[in-house]
């Protein structure tokens, strides 16, 4: 969905970021950790530049998408992003390297997957120039199933790391609070994902209206 913050507030963000992804990518790109951090970066980007209304304008404008078509690919970006985060959070909880990149490849294989469900049942509302909270039917349900299941995986993961991580032996202070902070944002991520699958369903069987 196209974003709710003013553009004076997003476009110097939206600038910061890029300004930060670029001196990542020149002095902070060493590593695994860097790097899955750096690609999770410059998505996220890509899909908030997506949600801005002047380049959703200016996509439109120039028949290249239209809006509704935007707001569908930022949030397909944004399950990706999801698939580098993972990444990250395995290599902070100091899963050997080798297995990081196997799961990773899985990640991003189920993120391509879920993908192309949502894209698939999110046509209808695509094509009829609507957001799925408005277009709504079983078919905006099960695109929503689609698009949080990637988000669920991520946020079930990112609680079970970071619980292991807070819970283990050699964890002290710093690395006890970076965990809580992990588990948390876990957590959040995926009381909000249920939340807005259970939102349409309840909208879909009259209940709201009840």
């Amino acid at each position: 969905m196209t974003t709710g913050v003013p553009a004076y507030l997003s476009w110097p963000l939206l600038v910061l970021m890029a300004i930060i992804v670029v001196v990542r990518y020149r002095f902070f790109n060493s590593n695994q950790y860097e790097a899955y951090f750096n690609q999770a970066l410059v998505i996220m980007l890509v899909a908030n530049l997506l949600r801005e209304h002047a380049v959703n304008r200016a996509l439109d404008e120039a028949r290249i998408l239209t809006v509704t078509q935007s707001e569908q690919l930022s949030l397909v970006i944004l399950m990706f992003a999801a698939a580098e985060i993972v990444g990250l959070v395995m290599v902070w909880s100091k899963v050997p390297a080798a297995e990081v990149r196997r799961r990773q490849r899985r990640m991003r294989l189920l993120a391509a997957v879920l993908a192309t469900g949502f894209l698939i049942a999110g046509s209808p509302a695509r094509n009829a120039g609507q957001s799925l909270e408005i277009y709504g039917g079983w078919v905006s349900v099960l695109a929503w199933i689609f698009l949080t299941t990637m988000f669920l995986v991520m946020a079930g993961l990112l609680t079970r790391m970071s619980a292991k991580e807070y819970l283990g032996p050699s964890a002290q202070g710093r690395e006890k609070a970076t965990a809580a902070g992990m588990w948390f944002i876990g957590i959040t991520v995926g009381l909000t994902s249920m939340e807005a699958v259970v939102l349409s369903i309840v909208q879909e069987l009259g209940w709201a209206q009840t």
